[in-house]
């Protein structure tokens, strides 16, 4: 048996207290009891995931509130209307870029560490290379003895 609901109900979208919650699909609008979610068991990750989320609905709304940091954020945005949720978005994507940003450094360190080595070593080789002098000199001391072949034993 389904109860009709007044024009005031068919008006609101979501919770209403902790008593019922009003759905609306394409094929209706429905009003259900308000979940209970006290047996629920959250995992870790689910609640670091909404603690970020609630600190993002925090910051975001403190952007919206303050009208100089909304004009910045209009300023950076084509629509007027999305500022909360580019601010949710950047605040959630925050801490990601952030990890990028040193995974990034630090690859960048170990580049110049390797690019710095090897400007060592090269100049190593050519202080060596200095030091030992020009190499005819050292090709020319060497001799090259000559092996007696069996035919010139035989012959003596």
């Amino acid at each position: 048996m389904s109860k009709r609901l007044t024009l005031q109900e068919m008006m609101i979208r979501g919770s209403i207290g902790k008593l019922f919650c009003i759905k609306h699909y394409n094929w209706g609008i429905i009003k259900t009891k308000f979940p209970d979610m006290t047996r629920i068991i959250a995992s870790p990750g689910q609640r670091k995931c909404r603690d970020l989320f609630r600190e993002a609905v925090a910051y975001a709304k403190t952007v919206i509130i303050d009208r100089e940091k909304k004009k910045e954020w209009q300023k950076r945005l084509k629509k007027k209307n999305s500022v909360y949720n580019a601010a949710v978005k950047a605040f959630m994507l925050k801490e990601k870029l952030d990890k990028e940003r040193a995974e990034m450094l630090t690859r960048q360190l170990i580049r110049k560490a390797f690019k710095n080595e090897l400007l060592v070593n090269l100049a190593n080789i050519a202080d060596s290379k200095a030091n030992e002098g020009p190499k005819e000199s050292i090709t020319s001391t060497n001799k090259t003895i000559a092996r007696p072949t069996c035919s010139s034993v035989l012959l003596e």
